[in-house]
């Protein structure tokens, strides 16, 4: 699935893969050859991709070959998958994403239909009919005529107030009975009318208000799109991570099930020589079956978690996709630093929530000072022009009024005040509240987001720790096991001893793995929290 190409805002890949390094950190670009990050606090800004939405699905469908169809759908599954290509099928896939791109879609149109209050009005009638009077007379008359009438014009309403009508008319009355001094009579006229609001209604600000709230909606719908692409995205990476451990884990413990196996062999040979008691046999047997059920358990993770990535790729039956999904991204750990007041910068610049309930506020104080206008009277100073003729032809007539033989004009004020009221004021105070209202509910976001971004960050510093500290428990692990097993062979410890390094060994692996994928997870919550999670994946929003 496609996002509209009608639509003027689309969601953009680049084009280019990153390294694993660059991947790990997050997508931040590094000096491979040196192995230089970015210092503290770093924000690094991509180049916008030249790829036009027709121009970037060609480049997707050419990025996921060699690529498996899936039961007849439209849904291509590379046959090994980075995290960039996960992002794009995902975007491509997720309903919310499309649905929310055309309500930008929609919203945009709102602007050009609130500009179109201001547009001119061309207008015209025509008329013909017959008249029958009675006249005065004795006995009573009557007076019979054939009269029509037409009328053109163009008007238009401007921003600061101020109306403008430009018509021309024309009357016709043919006499069928009686005495006329003009016989046919035509009467046409040129009228200039200008209207101004001097009170309510008045000023370019008021006027445009609802072509501001327009613009204002369409930009939260914006901002409401960028967060459901960043929380696409964070979702992805999330199990992307979870499902790579879950694989390692497996791994893991068939690794250690394949050393206790090993060592029930060598406690079977060492007892059949009398070099150690039967109760070793017993010791790896049962360490042996408790593997095969970590085992059921580790390989029912990973079903669930490739269940999950493949319903985020679009893949509507993940249960009956049975070819092998390959991650070939790994999570490495780059040194990534940054302050709390530099984070909580970022993501009052950047995160959705917080610009539009910014633009709400905006949008609010607008209406706020649309309707305290509209608590004022309706005072509006008005003048016509006109120009006149009347002559027995069209023409004659027509020549009159272009000479300006007969001209008139006027000026006045009129006013109107409702007593006492009501409806407008209590729209504005319903205005004045709503802006208050908004404002709290900002607080309370910005509140919610400084947690979020402290704690992001809290858990990024934690997850860094326990990468550093995993691979040395890791190293000490592999030589407490190694030393054991030396001390078996000579007779020292018993199958019990080999039983606990190995087992602390795996713990140890599945640690280092699991802290190197909490990390990349923490680092993208981090990105999350902050908005920063689109510039630093490489997507932009035109």
């Amino acid at each position: 699935m496609s996002i509209p190409k009608s639509l003027a805002l689309t969601t953009v890949l680049t084009a280019c893969l990153l390294c694993a390094g660059c991947r790990a950190h997050g997508g931040v670009p590094h000096d491979h050859r040196s192995g230089n990050s970015p210092g503290p606090g770093a924000e690094v800004r991509r180049e916008p991709s030249s790829l036009t939405p027709q121009r970037q699905t060609i480049e997707a469908d050419r990025s996921l070959e060699p690529a498996r169809r899936f039961s007849g759908e439209d849904i291509a599954v590379p046959a090994e998958l980075t995290l960039e290509q996960a992002f794009l099928m995902a975007l491509q896939a997720n309903k919310e994403v499309a649905v929310t791109s055309v309500r930008v879609g929609q919203d945009e149109h709102r602007i050009t239909r609130a500009r179109g209050e201001f547009d001119p009005t061309i207008f015209a009638e025509a008329v013909r009919g017959r008249s029958e009077l009675p006249e005065a007379g004795v006995p009573l008359g009557r007076e019979e005529s054939a009269v029509g009438a037409g009328v053109a014009g163009i008007r238009k309403r401007f921003l600061p107030g101020t109306e403008v009508e430009l018509s021309a008319t024309t009357d016709y009355e043919r006499r069928l009975s009686g005495p006329s001094v003009l016989n046919p009579q035509y009467d046409t006229g040129a009228r200039v009318s200008v209207e101004q609001d001097l009170l309510r209604g008045f000023g370019v600000g008021v006027n445009r208000t609802e072509i501001a709230v327009a613009q204002n909606d369409w930009r939260t719908s914006k901002e409401r799109l960028r967060s459901s692409t960043i929380e696409t995205l964070f979702e992805v990476e999330r199990v992307y991570w979870d499902l790579y451990f879950a694989r390692t884990d497996l791994q893991v413990r068939e690794k250690q099930l394949e050393r206790a196996l090993t060592l029930v062999e060598r406690a079977r040979a060492y007892v059949d020589v009398g070099f150690a008691p039967p109760l070793d046999i017993t010791r790896a047997e049962s360490s042996a079956a408790s593997q095969r059920v970590a085992i059921i358990q580790a390989r029912n993770r990973v079903q669930t978690l490739r269940h999950q990535l493949l319903r985020l790729l679009g893949v509507s039956r993940p249960e009956d996709y049975t070819e092998e999904l390959a991650l070939t991204d790994e999570p490495s750990v780059i040194p990534f630093e940054q302050s709390l007041q530099q984070a909580l910068r970022l993501a009052k610049e950047h995160r959705p929530e917080l610009q539009q309930a910014h633009l709400s506020i905006e949008s609010a104080e607008l209406l706020e000072q649309f309707h305290a206008n509209r608590r004022l009277p309706r005072l509006s100073l008005f003048g016509q022009y006109s120009l006149a003729g009347l002559d027995d032809g069209f023409r004659p007539s027509a020549d009159q009024v272009s000479d300006g033989d007969h001209a008139s004009w006027l000026v006045g004020l009129r006013f109107e005040l409702p007593i006492p009221n009501r409806t407008a004021r209590s729209d504005y105070q319903v205005a004045r509240l709503e802006s208050r209202a908004l404002r709290l509910e900002r607080d309370a976001v910005l509140e919610r987001i400084t947690r979020e971004v402290a704690d992001a960050l809290t858990n990024l510093q934690a997850a860094a720790g326990r990468v550093d500290t995993s691979e040395e428990a890791r190293r000490l692990a592999e030589q407490l096991l190694e030393a054991e097993e030396k001390s078996f062979s000579l007779g020292r410890s018993n199958s019990l001893d080999v039983l606990s390094a190995q087992a602390a060994l795996a713990t140890a692996e599945r640690d280092e793995v699991r802290a190197r994928a909490d990390y990349a997870t923490a680092l993208a919550n981090l990105l999350r929290a902050k908005g920063t999670l689109l510039g630093v994946k490489g997507v932009r929003m035109e």
